[in-house]
């Protein structure tokens, strides 16, 4: 059986980090004594940047597939020898539906823009540090790696709370707790990585 696009999405997400985190691996063992110089910023947001880019791949492949998911929900056809109030009530949401399904489809055309964008960048993240990683300090690089990580959870939970004050008619004080603006600033970096030397 296939995997869904969910599934290779999340799966290829995974791939592209599990290859990352083997070559931080590698680069950590090699053990070669000219590896000890230190990153230099552009290159610690770069490793900090990867994550958020994948997080972003996976995001986009799950909503692409709930889309589908949607799409095949409300296509369903009518008879056309339905007669009678009823087969009016049904054709009507039918119209509805397809008005729905419209809507669904041009939303995965603008996913799958933003898609192509994410992939960009993180080539351009990956072809901009995979090569230098066997002459750098790996522990920093490591770290930011792994900042990346957790920024992705804080940011989760501040949907959760997001949610919840949207739960309450979102009262202001509610929506300003749940908004860590350093946070967003930075994981919006990664997504126009204009500070890219490549």
């Amino acid at each position: 059986m296939e995997d869904g696009p969910h599934e290779q999405g999340t799966h290829a997400g995974r791939l592209l980090t599990s290859k990352f985190a083997a070559l931080l691996l590698a680069a950590m063992n090699a053990g070669n004594a000219s590896a000890d110089r230190l990153p230099t910023d552009t290159e610690l947001r770069a490793a900090y940047c990867i994550p958020i880019i994948r997080q972003d791949l996976n995001l986009i492949s799950r909503l692409v597939r709930d889309n589908e998911t949607r799409i095949a929900q409300l296509g369903g056809g009518l008879s056309d020898r339905l007669q009678g109030e009823w087969a009016d009530k049904k054709r009507a949401e039918a119209a509805a539906n397809a008005e729905r399904i419209a809507m669904l489809r041009e939303a995965n055309d603008q996913l799958a823009r933003h898609k192509a964008n994410r992939e960009t960048t993180f080539n351009r993240l990956r072809l901009y540090l995979v090569p230098k990683l066997q002459e750098l300090e790996i522990g920093k690089i490591a770290a930011a790696h792994a900042r990346g990580d957790a920024d992705i959870r804080s940011a989760d939970n501040g949907v959760a709370c997001l949610t919840a004050c949207t739960q309450r008619d979102r009262p202001a004080s509610c929506v300003d707790r749940c908004t860590d603006r350093d946070l967003q600033a930075r994981m919006d970096a990664c997504r126009s990585p204009n500070w890219l030397p490549l």
